[in-house]
């Protein structure tokens, strides 16, 4: 039986003390806090209100001061920079029907107005599906030069790593995720010793 997902505040404490203990030079690469102004305008700017979730990350961190890849996945975008992402692909998309409208009978388009693009790496962001309907929430892939998945609903606490950064969170392609630190001059450091930090 899972356990339930902790609070996103209580999952940020907990990797936030892990990290000032095992890898302080990535803990220092985690930005303050928004402001809730800022989340406020973002909201206003993208016409759609963030998921609790997501705005309880903001609060605890906003983004990361340069790229790192300490958390699983792709590195949590700021504020600015989820309206920056946005606002990039919606000049992009423009009123282009090939782009706004899916590829295929149920499938997805390259870029929907109602996506948050919450995390990004390499021009590809995760994104949060804030679409009216049953699948509001689901987590996704917009993809720089294609389309990509979206998922079930998620809630955005299960990608903060637990228990010494140990990720047992959602399964992709078949297998669970694990994020294992590997930790020298006090970072992480990614797959055969490159600094994610």
């Amino acid at each position: 039986m899972n356990s339930p997902v902790p609070p996103v505040r209580s999952s940020w404490d907990r990797t936030d003390g892990w990290l000032c203990e095992h890898a302080p030079t990535s803990y220092g690469n985690l930005a303050r806090p928004a402001g809730p102004g800022a989340v406020e305008a973002a909201q206003a700017e993208l016409g759609l209100r963030f998921p609790a979730d997501l705005t309880d990350s903001l609060l605890c961190h906003d983004g990361l001061l340069s790229w790192d890849n300490v958390l699983p996945g792709p590195p949590p975008q700021s504020v600015a920079q989820i309206v920056g992402h946005w606002r990039m692909c919606m000049e992009i998309a423009g009123d282009d029907e090939d782009l706004v409208a899916p590829s295929e009978s149920g499938g997805e388009p390259w870029w929907h107005p109602r996506w948050i693009p919450w995390a990004q790496s390499d021009g590809n962001a995760q994104v949060i599906d804030m679409r009216e309907g049953p699948q509001q929430g689901r987590l996704g892939t917009a993809c720089h030069d294609d389309t990509g998945p979206l998922r079930g609903r998620v809630a955005l606490a299960g990608r903060v790593p637990r228990g010494g950064g140990r990720r047992t969170g959602p399964r992709r392609h078949g297998r669970r995720l694990r994020a294992v630190p590997d930790l020298r001059r006090g970072a992480v450091v990614g797959p055969g010793g490159g600094r994610r930090s």
